[in-house]
């Protein structure tokens, strides 16, 4: 036949038609997806439009179905009839209809048969929600423009099978809750009989964050055990501080101090790494980025390391500040971003030895959207790392540090400064970092973050410094850490004795801040400040910093987990 049309072009009676096909599903969809108010770049916010665009508006069918129930359940033959008044799709409102009055339908569609009997039509909400869960767990919507390609589907609708052979079931358990708490474990037969089917629950367990599982089968007289291993342990306390000091002060192997002293151990390591002392680390910094960044934001002066993705490192070498997309980057600046579980991070590995100074500050750099930032300074040496300085801002915000401290510099230790996602969101958390280090003694030098790096910044990683000494600068980011010292609440017992230790204070003072710590962390003694009550909480909790309960499940035989 011959089509008239206004349009000059194919384009425009290829558009005409498509005009068309759209009316049409139109009447009895949710319309075309608002895919002109997302950014191309952004595919996951664009599949969410598309993927609303040609969905069935189930809200008018249920209504229908459930206002007109009785007489459907009585008489099913009237469904067309009564589609057609209420200028909803015939064919459709029939299967519904079928789903109203089925005697045995599968276990899914029992629940919504069960609804649609009972409900009035104020659960229609809930129930084309509940519904629109499922059509996107069972079927797979492809994109126009995609069908019949090389790894593509042939359907514009696929079917997806979500039955799995294995399915791991968790259930969050109060934290606080009366009484007993009854978890059942119970299978059926899916609504399609009993033939072939076998269900086998394996592993229960407890499950906690960062700590081992529990076996249910460890889990009798598991608290009994725990609080003998604490009565026993904890009475040791100023045995197992005396061997981390004097091999912390001395020089000596942990392994030679601790054989024939009747300390376990286990307990030994977890006081080390709790009070980060007596350890002698190899000092290397890791997670050195992989490759360079070149014309960030389309500049030729911004380029860092890192990859397209989070978290990088940038510098912009021009003198003049630099705006685009939501950054605002200074000029001569160093800046990093973090990702929602890696840190960014900067290590200055000192050249020398002797004492330095240290200040600087951390100011946002992409200050119209996101939470924020959190950051920290540490000290890294041979014992290992302490806190200089950390923080939190908020949007648009800075922190500046400036330790009081001299810090005393063996050659190798280093100064780490990290960058971190604040409450776990890296949205917009573009963050300068500007620091000096300055010499105290010899010749004065001064280590300035930005006139070492910004114009060398792809010389290599890790970067030497001005004054010629390789490796002094490295640009890194490791997956996310807690900050140094965090065990330890300020101005308790055992921070007096670990800057004791430090500091080489006489054995004699030393030995009597361990006893202090002992006599904190006793369970019956009442008359303690409330930072050592803090201390005493922290190091008695079973997921507390001496991993009591990991402890108490190798000694009952669970081999396979951690300790």
């Amino acid at each position: 036949g011959i089509r008239f049309s206004l349009g000059p072009s194919r384009r425009d009676w290829a558009d005409e038609l498509l005009f068309e096909i759209r009316t049409i599903y139109d009447r009895h969809t949710s319309g075309m997806g608002a895919t002109d108010k997302v950014y191309a770049w952004d595919p996951a916010a664009l599949d969410r439009a598309m993927n609303t665009s040609g969905r069935v508006d189930l809200k008018p069918y249920l209504i229908a179905l459930i206002g007109h129930r009785d007489r459907l359940q009585k008489n099913p033959a009237i469904a067309a009839e009564l589609a057609h008044e209420a200028k909803l799709n015939s064919k459709y409102f029939q299967k519904l209809t079928e789903l109203l009055v089925a005697e045995n339908p599968s276990l899914l569609l029992r629940r919504v048969r069960d609804d649609l009997c009972t409900v009035g039509p104020t659960d229609v909400p809930r129930i084309a929600a509940d519904i629109s869960k499922w059509q996107g767990r069972l079927w797979r919507f492809g994109k126009v423009g995609q069908h019949g390609r090389k790894g593509r589907t042939d359907a514009w609708m696929n079917a997806v099978n979500p039955l799995t052979t294995q399915q791991e079931l968790r259930l969050k358990i109060p934290a606080v809750a009366k009484g007993e708490i009854s978890v059942f474990l119970v299978a059926g037969d899916g609504g399609d009989g009993e033939d072939g089917d076998v269900v086998r629950w394996s592993r229960p367990r407890l499950v906690f964050k960062n700590q081992p599982d529990i076996p249910l089968a460890a889990a009798k007289g598991l608290t009994q055990r725990m609080a003998l291993l604490q009565l026993n342990e904890l009475a040791r306390t100023e045995k197992y501080l005396g061997v981390i000091a004097v091999a912390e002060t001395q020089g000596k192997p942990l392994e030679n101090l601790v054989e024939g002293s009747g300390l376990d151990a286990r307990v030994l390591e977890n006081w080390m790494t709790a009070v980060q002392l007596g350890k002698f680390a190899t000092l290397k910094p890791v997670g050195h980025y992989p490759g360079k960044i070149f014309k960030v934001g389309g500049y030729d002066d911004i380029r860092g390391w890192g990859r397209n993705e989070t978290p990088s490192l940038i510098a912009n070498k021009a003198q003049q500040t630099i705006r685009f997309g939501t950054l605002t980057v200074p000029g001569r600046s160093v800046n990093m971003h973090p990702s929602p579980n890696k840190e960014a991070i900067i290590y200055w590995q000192s050249p020398m030895e002797g004492r330095v100074k240290l200040k600087g500050f951390f100011a946002d750099s992409d200050g119209v959207c996101g939470n924020g930032v959190a950051w920290r300074v540490e000290l890294v040496n041979r014992t290992g790392a302490s806190q200089l300085a950390s923080g939190a801002f908020d949007n648009g915000k800075r922190s500046e540090f400036a330790p009081e401290t001299v810090l005393a510099m063996q050659k190798g230790d280093y100064i780490k400064f990290v960058v971190n996602a604040r409450a776990s969101s890296h949205v917009c958390d573009t963050t300068q970092v500007s620091f000096t280090i300055t010499e105290q003694d010899g010749k004065g030098r001064v280590w300035d973050l930005s006139r070492n790096v910004v114009d060398r910044v792809h010389d290599s990683n890790p970067l030497s410094d001005s004054f010629g000494n390789k490796s002094v600068w490295h640009f890194c980011s490791s997956a996310n850490t807690q900050p140094a010292n965090a065990n330890i609440p300020a101005g308790s017992a055992l921070t007096r004795w670990r800057a004791a230790v430090i500091d080489r204070k006489p054995h004699r003072e030393v030995g009597k801040l361990a006893s202090a710590v002992q006599q904190a962390l006793l369970p019956k003694v009442e008359a303690v400040a409330d930072a050592d009550k803090a201390l005493r909480d922290r190091f008695i909790d079973p997921k507390g910093p001496l991993r009591w309960l990991a402890l108490v499940l190798r000694d009952a035989g669970f081999e396979d987990i951690e300790a």
